[in-house]
């Protein structure tokens, strides 16, 4: 395996969206990282990928704290985002 860690913008306007990664790829964590060009930040994850792998098609899910959801299958918690300083709260479930 030749590993690798890549990062993956995170649109927080989108509650549930999907992303090409590499199969087999481990999410590591996300956060909040400066964004400069829009002066603010903005939501990443990072996950260790094999560059060599072909690519799946995954879905996630971003929460507000007291939503209610429901989802077929099971969801894993990746990491729980805030934005402006904690007034705005996501939290960040794969959808498996």
């Amino acid at each position: 395996m030749k590993g690798r860690v890549f990062k993956y913008r995170i649109d927080p306007k989108k509650a549930k969206f999907s992303v090409p990664i590499q199969k087999g790829a481990m999410v590591l964590t996300a956060q909040m990282q400066e964004n400069p060009r829009e002066r603010g930040e903005q939501p990443v994850m990072w996950a260790l990928v094999d560059a060599d792998a072909p690519f799946e098609t995954r879905d996630f899910v971003l929460l507000e704290t007291g939503e209610i959801f429901d989802f077929p299958g099971m969801i894993r918690f990746i990491q729980t985002l805030q934005f402006n300083r904690g007034r705005y709260v996501l939290h960040l479930f794969e959808i498996t």
